[in-house]
């Protein structure tokens, strides 16, 4: 008989608690069994969510969530890394965390097996520049481990911009009826707020009638409309008819806008020239003898001058019939206004003729039979006409 003692150390392949056994055999292959109960671990995962975006000057909350997906309890310790540009204002975890320039670290104490959640605010600085993607990193640590969670938020500056177009004749006689197409756009991100639209024009030259959209005021010389509220990338159009009362040829209509929000302005001006000459202009137009409906109706429009000399300025106008949308126009239109299509003819030349393709959709129930009329004045609001039917 050999008595003797040995040790042997063994290194745990699994966390499983539990109790396990471990057997060996000696020389003569005699069975020595041993047990022992198996401790299990504690595991820690950690997720991060905060805004894409911020603005400078505000405030960022971010959520952060941790869970002991272990067997046992733990301690762990979680450090939250600051980007730049930040400061730390608050969170809801319940601990009294340890404050840095560049970190916030909470000692969890020991912690079951669950998941918990907390808010995390910090302050974004004013300075803070445009652009600029802000890095936010959680870590969790136990046992000689962590796992990490990320989350970036870019720099955004909230922005009013607006942008104000104002179209109208280059040319017109006294006592035409002339009517100006106003757009008006935000182009910024963040909502333009108290944003009103001023008219002013010289009111011995020209006389307001109406507008498609309701004035707030409208005195002799000044037309005033409050918008409210235009959103980010968000805006709107209308248009403003009077009648040029100027009888001085060369006398111009200057007419200037005005989008104004929040200190910020942005301004359009039109400028009609009071003109007296004649001028002799042709229009036709050509289209198809039949369709079916839904199917698209294309017209061609030619329009000539006759005359010896350049004309500045003309208006083609074509009214879209009942039983027809309109789909497109090549070139583009200027203006449309209800059913009419407009476009502002620029110095058409002496005896010269160009065209216009316009695409209309037939929506009515057959047997129709549309009438399409295309218009042209010249500066002094004579006309020559054209129709087709269809």
């Amino acid at each position: 008989t050999i008595n003797g003692t040995f040790s042997l150390t063994f290194v745990a392949d699994t966390q499983t608690r539990g109790i396990k056994t471990i057997t060996a055999k000696g020389p003569s292959h005699d069975l020595a069994i041993a047990s022992f109960f198996l401790q299990g671990q504690a595991e820690f995962t950690i997720t991060k969510d905060g805004p894409k975006e911020a603005s400078p000057a505000s405030q960022i909350t971010y959520t952060i969530t941790y869970q002991n997906i272990g067997e046992e309890s733990g301690y762990a310790t979680l450090t939250d890394y600051l980007p730049t540009q930040t400061t730390y204002t608050t969170d809801t975890s319940g601990f009294t965390p340890t404050i840095t320039t560049t970190t916030i670290t909470w000692y969890l104490g020991l912690t079951g097996t669950t998941t918990k959640s907390f808010n995390l605010l910090l302050d974004l600085s004013a300075a803070a520049t445009n652009g600029t993607k802000l890095t936010n990193v959680s870590e969790i640590a136990w046992d000689s481990q962590k796992r990490q969670s990320t989350c970036t938020t870019q720099v955004t500056k909230k922005e009013v911009k607006l942008w104000i177009e104002k179209l109208g004749p280059y040319q017109a006689r006294n006592g035409e009826e002339i009517t100006y197409g106003i757009t008006y756009f935000n182009n910024g991100n963040s909502p333009a707020t108290n944003t009103t639209i001023t008219d002013n024009y010289p009111s011995d030259l020209f006389e307001f009638s109406t507008s498609t959209l309701s004035p707030t005021t409208a005195t002799p010389g000044t037309i005033t409309w409050d918008i409210g509220t235009i959103s980010p990338q968000s805006g709107g159009s209308f248009t403003i008819t009077g009648t040029v009362t100027g009888t001085i040829t060369g006398s111009l209509i200057t007419n200037t806008i005005r989008l104004s929000s929040q200190g910020i302005q942005a301004t359009s001006t039109c400028v009609t020239e009071i003109i007296t000459p004649a001028y002799t202009l042709m229009i036709t137009k050509q289209g198809p003898a039949e369709v079916k409906q839904g199917a698209d109706i294309k017209y061609d429009i030619t329009y000539s001058n006759l005359s010896n000399t350049s004309v500045p300025y003309a208006t083609i106008t074509d009214t879209i019939p009942a039983g027809a949308i309109f789909v497109s126009a090549n070139p583009s239109c200027s203006l449309m206004v209800g059913n009419q299509i407009i476009w502002y003819i620029e110095n058409l030349k002496a005896h010269k003729s160009k065209n216009i393709k316009l695409t209309l959709k037939a929506t009515a129930q057959a047997p129709l039979t549309l009438t399409n009329i295309v218009q042209i004045k010249d500066p002094a609001g004579k006309a020559s006409t054209a129709f087709w039917n269809t």
